[in-house]
């Protein structure tokens, strides 16, 4: 996959679609010598019977019906179809010569009896004037605009629609293709005159990945395929969001499910607490890559993500042309623009906060529950930190009674070889212990401390630390130089090599720029422009060049201090060597 995996990503596309019958249910016996009709065409079914011919194509089918549709909608390459019983196959005939249909017992014949016209679908006459398609949405708008909730119109109609998207209560999202369908096999259908009451109600099914509309019937399909020109529409689910986002979510809601779209803009948590922000169908700006792994699933992708200490964010990709690698993971992390179908993007982000509660603790008090929590400084000079409701359970040093809390903690203060004091109340006994660690019993009836040391044993400050080690803080997370010489860059779907201290050259008049300051700018400017084989970043300019020059030279490429250099692998210059 290595660079590759960025320039799939930029012709990905989740294109889903199907195709329906305008003849429904025929079967054998029943419909022996019937017509049986398919969009523009008309057929006779010959039950049990075969047309052997040499000229043939085999698709894929299920049933009498699909297998007409198929014959019809593949034009001159099929005079007529035979439906395979045991195979599931349908054989497109397109010379059959003057054979008749003989006896088979495991094959049906679809035979062509003529061409008829096909009605046009929601909004065309067949002049090329629209006309208000039958519908039974009410058209009531529900926030003055004639939009519902989610931003949807209330009624489609094509082609004016074509292209639009529907969001469903439950966050599924389906694209409208006008004039298109494709040929797989309903799983369900229902009768509507309604485009949107068929996006509906495919929202609500899990197994609908797509629905067709032929103008009085809604046609469940349980598979994805490439839309296809037809008579009638289709309504494709996809995974990218209705409304992209353009800045991060301030507020993010937390999930502990990633699929998209309905989870975009959400945080979810990796396995060792480090949380991701998910944007779908999204790659990142710019930052480097740190490798390419094999996933099962976009959080298996994470998880490879938390377990590389480098790893700031992550790019899963669903389809990837049958290479094994489907998860690219990078060197920084932010909020992205750039859209990627067929991908989605995760980027390391701030945990989730709640508002605090209020503290029942008092400083100085040695009693529950103002203590919990606190520090008591005893007379020895020992700190020790006090728990309500809390017990050690270690093996006692010895039992004293004393009048409370805070005379129990001193006397184990005073105590060399105490760490530990359990108190209860009640009776007033201390136990006394060695455990210096956290009390780990629940105990609602005692009061617990332990030892923290002497105050000051532990300096901050020593000549091993400078004391202003902590003044500045760090830069911005991204792609720079030296940090990342040498290393792979992305950028807008593009992997970049990074050169530090190297120069694009060539002659006057060939290059051009725009106004950057960092590595990641100059590598956004060179992927839009098609032109550009290698950037430099000067200054606060990206200087971009082409592979030849206007004196015909092709592009140079020298070491320099005056300018870093980022190539485009797809283009040719990413591993040029220096001159």
């Amino acid at each position: 996959m290595k660079a590759a995996i960025s320039r799939k990503l930029a012709v990905l596309a989740v294109c889903l679609s199907t195709f329906s019958s305008a003849a429904m249910g025929a079967s054998c016996p029943e419909n022996d010598g019937e017509e049986v009709k398919a969009p523009g065409k008309v057929y006779k079914l010959w039950c049990k019977h075969a047309q052997g011919a040499a000229n043939s194509i085999t698709k894929p089918c299920s049933s009498i019906d699909e297998c007409a549709q198929l014959c019809a909608a593949a034009g001159n390459d099929c005079l007529h179809g035979q439906f395979q019983v045991k195979t599931n196959e349908c054989f497109l005939r397109s010379n059959v010569g003057s054979k008749t249909p003989q006896t088979y017992a495991n094959g049906h014949v679809l035979q062509w009896i003529r061409d008829e016209p096909i009605d046009p679908v929601d909004g065309s006459d067949g002049t090329g004037t629209t006309t208000p398609p039958p519908s039974t949405d009410d058209g009531t708008p529900t926030d003055g605009s004639g939009l519902d909730k989610h931003g949807n119109k209330l009624v489609y109609k094509c082609g004016d629609d074509h292209g639009d998207y529907f969001e469903a209560d439950n966050g599924r999202v389906f694209k409208l293709y006008c004039s298109h369908g494709s040929y797989i096999a309903d799983i369900d259908s229902f009768a509507s005159t309604s485009l949107r009451e068929c996006a509906e109600k495919c929202a609500l099914r899990s197994d609908c990945k797509q629905v067709d509309f032929d103008g009085t019937t809604c046609h469940i399909k349980g598979a994805s395929k490439t839309p296809a020109s037809w008579t009638g529409h289709v309504w494709v689910a996809t995974t990218c969001p209705k409304t992209r986002a353009t800045a991060q979510n301030k507020d993010p809601a937390t999930t502990t499910d990633v699929t998209c779209p309905q989870n975009d803009g959400k945080i979810f948590e990796g396995s060792d607490g480090t949380w991701f922000y998910n944007q779908c169908c999204a790659d990142t700006d710019a930052a480097s890559v740190l490798g390419y792994k094999t996933a099962k699933d976009q959080k298996d992708c994470a998880e490879l993500c938390v377990q590389d200490k480098a790893c700031k964010s992550a790019l899963f990709v669903t389809e990837t042309g049958g290479q094994p690698e489907n998860c690219k993971l990078y060197g920084h992390g932010s909020f992205s623009t750039t859209v990627a179908e067929g991908a989605h993007y995760m980027f390391v982000t701030d945990p989730p906060t709640s508002a605090a509660k209020l503290s029942e603790s008092k400083l100085c008090s040695t009693e529950c529950p103002g203590a919990d929590g606190q520090i008591y400084a005893s007379v020895t000079g020992e700190n020790y930190q006090m728990f309500c409701k809390k017990r050690h359970g270690t093996n006692y040093l010895k039992i004293e009674r004393r009048p409370n809390f805070e005379a129990c903690i001193a006397s184990c203060a005073a105590t060399p070889a105490c760490d530990s004091a359990d108190y209860e109340p009640r009776t007033k006994k201390c136990f006394f212990s060695n455990d210096n660690n956290l009390p780990t019993i629940d105990a609602p009836a005692f009061m617990s401390a332990h030892s923290l040391g002497c105050a000051g044993a532990c300096a901050s400050c020593n000549k091993d630390k400078g004391c202003n080690a902590t003044k500045e803080a760090l830069g911005a997370d991204e792609a720079s130089c030296p940090d990342n010489d040498g290393e792979i860059i992305t950028s807008n779907l593009l992997d970049f090599r990074l050169q530090c201290k190297h120069c694009f050259t060539s002659a006057t008049g060939s290059y051009w720029s725009l106004p950057g300051k960092t590595v990641e700018d100059c590598a956004a400017h060179c992927a839009k422009d098609s032109r550009c084989v290698g950037v430099n970043l000067i200054k606060d300019a990206c200087w971009m060049h082409p592979a030849r020059g206007v004196d015909g030279n092709e592009v140079g490429f020298k070491k320099s201090d005056e300018c870093h250099a980022m190539a485009p692998f797809d283009r040719g210059h990413a591993d040029k060597p220096t001159a």
